[in-house]
């Protein structure tokens, strides 16, 4: 909707094998700018979201909610990010509050250097890494690389690695997103 406000419409757990938290959600998300003006190198954010999901396997809906700090770090630009999750059992398997956190390292200069067709896509992606504490359906750390082009296209690929016993639900994930 705008720089600092985001509207999405996800789906969870679409795939094979057939899971009991599949589900579609509304929701939003917004990081603003803090301390701009006495701190413009570190780029600090806060951030919350909130997320309707909608359970296709058994109708019901429920309420996620987080909230998030985050920073770059001034010569690297490598952001961090810490923050805390509320998750409904329709989505997560059961309800939790746990940790969220990630770092992402664009890789802007490595792109420069490489030039041409192939650096200019470097140049627009980044190194990103996410972990969601806990054992519930969405504890998992998810390294990755992200591609945002200057048409407002967004790719996320990454693999999962799931914090649950035995591991059985790691996997592939890809996020395709477009900014209108």
């Amino acid at each position: 909707m705008s720089e600092r406000f985001e509207l999405a419409l996800t789906t969870y757990n679409i795939g094979t094998p057939v899971k009991a938290n599949q589900a579609i959600g509304l929701g939003w998300k917004t990081a603003q700018p803090v301390l701009a003006n006495s701190l413009p190198k570190w780029e600090l954010k806060l951030g919350a979201g909130q997320m309707l999901p909608f359970n296709l396997r058994d109708g019901r809906v429920g309420l996620w909610s987080y909230g998030q700090a985050s920073a770059r770090l001034p010569i690297l630009s490598t952001r961090l990010m810490g923050g805390i999750s509320h998750g409904p059992a329709n989505l997560f398997g059961r309800h939790t509050t746990h940790f969220i956190g990630s770092i992402e390292q664009p890789l802007t200069g490595l792109g420069q250097r490489i030039g041409g067709p192939v650096g200019a896509v470097i140049a627009d992606s980044a190194l990103v890494a996410e972990w969601f504490s806990g054992t519930h359906e969405f504890g998992d750390f998810v390294p990755g690389v992200n591609w945002h082009n200057k048409h407002g296209w967004v790719v996320i690929l990454g693999y999962k690695f799931s914090n649950k016993p035995g591991r059985r639900d790691d996997g592939v994930i890809i996020e395709i997103g477009k900014t209108f």
